[in-house]
């Protein structure tokens, strides 16, 4: 069984299909094969969120088609660095998987979003210390960096789920003490999937990373650059697809008034007014 799935093509190539040439105006975008909406994730089987609509932004600024494929994220990057199927990977950090991808000499944009992972709690947790915590969630394939080494040591015990759903059930139904996540994904899951009142918060004394994500190659340096341009630009347009998407507050500061937003694929800029022709 194949790992790669077919997710859909942002086209806006003037050329026919025959005439697309891979690596001139036809590229495939290697996404994570997990639903971490509103960033990134999955609508009817299509890749959507605020990463798809940068990157398909560009892709019609251009006149490139992206064709993006989901990748497993144990096989992420050995299908990125080391098989070469895809030409881009995203989202992705200069942190993960660091020295393999330095070896590999991957290229990374201009920051392209901020994001927060940490442990989100029930509301009484939100002080925990790491002395007391014993139980995690983690979606499958993640690498929680800062309490690997407390899980070596028996002294968490971490619970591996491959559904971001689940994985708030458990903290809901104190299964677990937290789940490691992004707390923006943890309240947009919470109103659209779970229906719950109840809300989740970052256990703000427990380490957490706040870092970016980028987009990265290996071999097409001259595109990542054109897409950096497209950031700087288009500075204006990327500040309302966050807002748009509902990830310009990375830390969710106040997860009472969270109202998710609509993420469809009629959310796609083709029909969204923010995209219309200048």
């Amino acid at each position: 069984m194949s790992f790669l799935l077919l997710l859909g093509f942002a086209n806006f190539s003037l050329a026919t299909p025959l005439e697309l040439k891979r690596g001139e105006n036809y590229f495939v975008i290697g996404v994570g094969e997990y639903d971490y909406l509103p960033h990134t994730g999955f609508v009817n089987g299509r890749f959507a969120g605020f990463g798809e609509a940068v990157l398909t932004a560009f892709a019609k600024a251009k006149g490139y088609t992206f064709e993006y494929k989901a990748v497993s994220i144990p096989r992420m990057f050995k299908v990125f660095l080391e098989d070469a199927t895809v030409d881009f990977m995203y989202p992705n950090n200069e942190y993960w998987d660091a020295e393999h991808q330095r070896k590999k000499g991957v290229l990374f944009s201009s920051p392209v979003v901020t994001y927060v992972d940490g442990i989100v709690v029930r509301p009484e947790n939100k002080k925990i210390s790491l002395a007391q915590l014993k139980s995690i969630g983690i979606i499958k394939g993640f690498d929680p960096i800062q309490y690997k080494d407390l899980v070596k040591e028996k002294k968490i015990k971490m619970y591996e789920h491959s559904d971001v759903v689940a994985l708030l059930k458990m903290v809901l139904n104190k299964r677990v003490q937290g789940a490691y996540l992004n707390p923006l994904v943890a309240a947009y899951y919470l109103k659209t999937h779970v229906k719950s009142d109840e809300m989740l918060v970052l256990a703000d004394k427990l380490p957490f990373i706040n870092s970016s994500y980028y987009f990265s190659t290996i071999k097409y340096s001259k595109v990542l650059g054109e897409f950096d341009e497209f950031l700087k630009k288009e500075r204006s347009l990327i500040q309302k697809l966050k807002i748009r998407y509902g990830v310009q507050d990375p830390f969710l500061k106040d997860s009472k008034k969270y109202t998710p937003p609509l993420v469809s694929e009629e959310t796609s800029f083709v029909t969204d007014p923010l995209f219309a022709e200048k």
